[in-house]
């Protein structure tokens, strides 16, 4: 797919697939629980329960365990085991580790008993949230994100190849995911900008995709490069931008899908300061840090299907833009 500036507005390449309705017949497709996604939220956050208690459900796949922060612990009432010498990266910066265990998560009708679960961030404050779902959970399942109609799906599936599992028949592009560790998961794939290959992370958690620094350079674009602007406050978060700038992108290409000319907030992703503002990151090892961030806004532009048996993603465009580095914001009531 070719889009230019950011929209839908060139057409679609040869590359593109529409499902093939007729050759579903041995495809089972089984849909395990549908979320509503508040509207209003900047990243996708539903309802759940912990333990009979309400609670607000974040779905991160840019943050490598799942985690509940330790005030909501506290005020859920859960037991906490201290992990020795265990450290974990949020929002408020390094915090200690615990873990504990979640007797039953209920977000709809759909029930997780018996979760153990990280308890980090003592100073963690994002978004309300009092539990982060992360990629050790979505690693194990087929996940839909349909941010466009406010929705997240659950799904697993028996002898379907990639084109019956767009279901929706929509014509999509699709991108490799890389193979995870299984005990540190992520959702990442290559991508190309301006022509230079790069390992980017797709992250639900994050409000707006990010760009490391470096990278930026090696494509040419650097804080006095045309079109480029100042950075702002990253997300009101009262944290310095003085190391950011949103870069103006001839090309953005992933999987098949190519977008031109984009702006992207570019973020120094190898400090401690870009990983408190681009999700919710446990600890990665440097050899598998991306060099950028696929965040909530390309999600917003498009309908999203991970298929975590065949390690691939499928991804229609629904319209909008694709990157959005400015805040963006809420939906209509």
């Amino acid at each position: 797919m070719r889009i230019g500036s950011g929209w839908a507005s060139l057409g679609l390449a040869a590359a593109l697939v529409l499902a093939p309705w007729a050759a579903r017949a041995e495809c089972k497709l089984a849909e395990l629980a549908e979320f509503h996604v508040d509207p209003n939220s900047r990243v996708p956050i539903v309802d759940g329960e912990v333990n009979g208690k309400p609670v607000k459900v974040m779905f991160d796949t840019g943050s490598t365990f799942s985690m509940v922060p330790r005030s909501e612990a506290e005020r859920l009432g859960l037991i906490l085991g201290r992990v020795e010498g265990g450290h974990a990266m949020s929002l408020g910066g390094q915090s200690d580790l615990y873990i504990t265990l979640l007797k039953n998560l209920k977000i709809g009708g759909y029930a997780v008993p018996g979760m153990q679960i990280y308890v980090a961030g003592d100073r963690y404050e994002r978004d309300g949230a009092s539990l982060v779902l992360g990629d050790d959970f979505f690693s194990q399942v087929d996940a839909e994100f349909d941010l466009p109609h406010n929705a997240v799906r659950l799904f697993r599936h028996e002898g379907c190849a990639p084109a019956q599992l767009d279901y929706w028949g929509a014509a999509y592009s699709q991108a490799t995911l890389l193979t995870w560790n299984r005990d540190a998961p992520a959702a990442q794939t290559l991508v190309f900008v301006n022509g230079k290959r790069a390992l980017a992370q797709f992250d639900t958690g994050a409000e707006f995709s990010t760009i490391d620094v470096k990278l930026a350079a090696l494509a040419g674009v650097e804080r006095s490069s045309a079109g480029s602007q100042p950075g702002e406050d990253v997300r009101g978060f009262g944290l310095e931008a003085r190391d950011s700038f949103i870069g103006a992108f001839a090309t953005f290409a992933v999987g098949d899908e190519k977008v031109n000319n984009v702006h992207l907030q570019v973020l120094d992703l190898t400090s401690d300061f870009s990983t408190s503002v681009t999700g919710t990151h446990m600890a990665v090892h440097a050899d598998d840090t991306a060099s950028m961030f696929i965040g909530a806004d390309f999600f917003r532009a498009h309908r999203i299907y991970f298929d975590v048996a065949d390690h691939l993603v499928l991804f229609s465009y629904s319209g909008g833009p694709v990157f959005s580095p400015a805040p963006a914001p809420p939906a209509a009531q």
